[in-house]
């Protein structure tokens, strides 16, 4: 790797060519171009926004606010129902313990905060996820940060 470098400050210094005048020339045709595309779009969306009439950017804008009050709604009901929350079996009542994660739990950890249980009695093997806002120790994690407050 070093003599890599070396090699690369060598043909740098000896370079035929102006390396400075080609990065220069490559910025502005790349700026060029995006300030083209930025224009199209321009277009594009007046164009857009002419044809809409008042009454559907209001209509479209109550379906975007309806669709986010619904998403913010379901999370934070999935957040704080006791059904998704609790650190029991659902089935036994038993109690459970952390496994890995799925590939799947972490698609679904993008929107709320998931873990996976699985039941800890070997005739129930219940296996799941619980949903948290923070992390939700042991009970003897829970113990020491209570000993922690109450020494604050």
């Amino acid at each position: 790797m070093w003599v890599g470098l070396v090699l690369l400050g060598l043909f740098l210094l000896f370079e035929p060519f102006n390396l400075r005048e080609m990065v220069w020339a490559w910025a502005r045709t790349t700026a060029h171009r995006v300030l083209a595309h930025l224009t199209r779009l321009d277009d594009a969306i007046s164009g857009m926004l002419t044809r809409i009439s008042p009454s559907d950017a209001v209509g479209l804008g109550l379906i975007v606010i309806a669709v986010v009050a619904i998403v913010l709604r379901t999370r934070w009901r999935l957040l704080t129902d006791k059904r998704y929350t609790a650190l029991a079996c659902p089935r036994c009542g038993g109690p459970i313990h952390r496994v890995h994660r799925k590939g799947v739990d972490r698609w679904i950890n993008a929107y709320v905060p998931v873990r996976r249980y699985r039941c800890a009695d070997s005739r129930c093997r219940w296996e799941g996820l619980r949903t948290g806002t923070s992390r939700q120790g042991s009970p003897s994690r829970n113990r020491a940060h209570a000993r922690d407050e109450e020494a604050a």
